[in-house]
């Protein structure tokens, strides 16, 4: 009888190898949002905007109080998530790894998620505190260059009076 030339665990570092650097460089993580108890009361909407790379630029400069503003083409034709907080609705809401969202983003090209939020009393001179970015770049995430098992399977987006805060932080080079 032959022997095997390899191993079970050769085959499966193979594989693991093969699934790690086979040029899918995106991944999508649950996003666990939650808003301050400070908004209890208040009436605040949350986006999650999947841009590919050529509307990249486009969308760091666009208004987030016009985004925000009745009738905004923007907001009507993009591919969003939306999220509504406010009294008598959950503080956390989670944007899920099985949402089919994923795949539409993943159809046209998405490598990064725009998370804009409506908040109460912030003004659009301060409109970083209002719009955070999310890249999908294994690169942007630390350790993730070696084995994707260091991806961060879940990322929280936290919502409050100094805005919206990303944790982990993606590396220095991929903050906005």
């Amino acid at each position: 009888m032959m022997k095997p030339c390899f191993s079970f665990g050769s085959a499966v570092a193979a594989i693991l190898c093969i699934v790690t650097f086979s040029g899918c460089q995106t991944f999508h993580p649950a996003v666990n949002l939650s808003v301050d108890s400070i908004y209890e009361n208040a009436s605040i909407q949350v986006d999650m905007v999947g841009i590919n790379p050529s509307q990249y630029k486009v969308w760091t400069q666009k208004s987030v109080s016009e985004y925000f503003s009745p009738g905004d083409e923007f907001r009507k034709i993009t591919d969003k998530k939306t999220f509504a907080f406010g009294q008598n609705r959950p503080k956390e809401q989670v944007l899920s790894r099985n949402d089919p969202i994923w795949k539409r983003w993943r159809d046209k090209g998405v490598s990064h998620i725009f998370v804009l939020a409506d908040l109460p009393g912030i003004s659009d001179e301060k409109a970083e505190k209002r719009r955070q970015i999310i890249p999908l770049d294994r690169k942007a995430w630390k350790g993730s260059q070696t084995l994707f098992i260091f991806l961060p399977r879940e990322i929280k987006v936290n919502v409050s009076p100094t805005g919206v805060e990303v944790i982990p932080p993606p590396t220095e080079s991929y903050r906005n």
